[in-house]
This record gives C-alpha cells, sequence and structure tokens, in this order.
C-alpha cells in the first residue's frame, strides 16, 4: 500500500492477507474520499490495490442486528459515536474481527469489540 505509514507496513507484513478483510462500507468511504480529491486516479487505483489484495467483507443481517444492539445501548447510555462508525464497529463484532484504526478512543465505547491502533509504534519487548 503505498504511502503507508511504516508502522502500519510492519504490522501487515506480521499477518497473512487471508486474516485481513477490507469492511465494504469502508470501501465506500475510501471511494467518496478518492471521489472528491483532485488526486482522485492515484486514489482510485490505491483502491483497486488494496481490493487486489484484501477480501472485501460484505454487511450482512448478522452485522444489522448487532449495529441495532450497539446503537441502542450507546444511545441510552448518552455516548453515541458515528453512524457509519456503529456500522463499521457492528460488522467487526458480528464477524469476531479486530477493528483497525486510528481513532480508539471513539470505538473504544463499542461493546464487545476489540479494536488495534496500528498508526501507533508497538511497544519494545522487555528483555531479562
Amino acid at each position: 500500500m503505498r504511502g503507508a505509514p511504516a508502522t502500519v507496513l510492519n504490522r501487515l507484513s506480521t499477518i497473512a492477507t487471508t486474516r485481513l478483510y477490507l469492511s465494504t462500507l469502508v470501501l465506500g468511504e475510501l471511494t467518496a474520499g478518492a471521489e472528491k480529491s483532485p488526486r482522485r486516479d492515484i486514489l482510485m487505483a490505491a483502491i483497486r490495490d488494496i481490493t487486489a489484495e484484501m477480501p472485501v467483507l460484505p454487511f450482512d443481517a448478522d452485522a444489522a442486528a448487532i449495529y441495532g444492539r450497539i446503537r441502542a445501548t450507546l444511545e441510552n447510555k448518552g455516548s453515541p459515536i458515528g453512524p457509519m462508525d456503529t456500522l463499521i464497529a457492528a460488522q467487526a463484532v458480528a464477524h469476531g474481527l479486530v477493528l483497525v484504526t486510528d481513532n480508539v478512543r471513539e470505538f473504544r465505547r463499542v461493546p464487545d469489540l476489540h479494536c488495534e491502533d496500528w498508526m501507533r509504534k508497538l511497544p519494545s519487548p522487555r528483555l531479562g
């Protein structure tokens, strides 16, 4: 992935691409951003590169049901997150996946969601 920070590329190199998925929702967000950009052609090519290497995970009925539960839970607590983030979180929870995001602070409010920020450098292992 051209232009990705080294920390992200390092994490990607440790995981088989068969264990990574791109959400259809995230694909839509990436495409919308690319379509509005003066660098449209470059960004669309990058999106094609990503989708050639990574399976795209559709939003399904299980994710929709979990979306309803998450949205109601967060709204009842008075701490909702954005609608698209709620959908993306629901998809990850429905499929038992870890959500990779640089917005861990917002996603931490979602029950049963596991997320990681690959933009942050991994701590060095302690020796001895």
